[in-house]
């Protein structure tokens, strides 16, 4: 299953998203890996996010056993959050961050 596709008219279309005042959300191609790739940009990086389903109170209905990301280190604080109903329906949640607030 894939949550972005650029082949879709709009490749965010299952996405909500928020920006923040200094914030964009854009759909851009990345030398790299050779392929578009949606990049999050903000001075605040807690305004700007996006998030599948649209709502929290939905779900996607997986029931794959692996998740693949690939998160490309641009020099600056990054932070992301997967969460998952496992098997015994428990909400498990897994976060990394590449900054700290005090």
């Amino acid at each position: 299953m894939s949550f972005f596709s650029i082949n879709r008219s709009d490749p965010l279309q299952i996405w909500s998203k928020t920006t923040g005042p200094s914030g964009s959300i854009a759909i851009t191609s990345d030398n790299d890996i050779h392929s578009s790739v949606i990049e999050l940009s903000s001075s605040d990086i807690k305004s700007c996010y996006i998030q599948c389903p649209s709502s929290s109170s939905m779900t996607l209905g997986i029931k794959l056993s692996y998740l693949a990301l690939i998160i490309k280190n641009m020099n600056d604080d990054l932070s992301f959050e997967v969460t998952i109903i496992d098997d015994r329906k428990k909400i498990r949640r897994v976060r990394a961050s590449t900054f700290q607030v005090m």
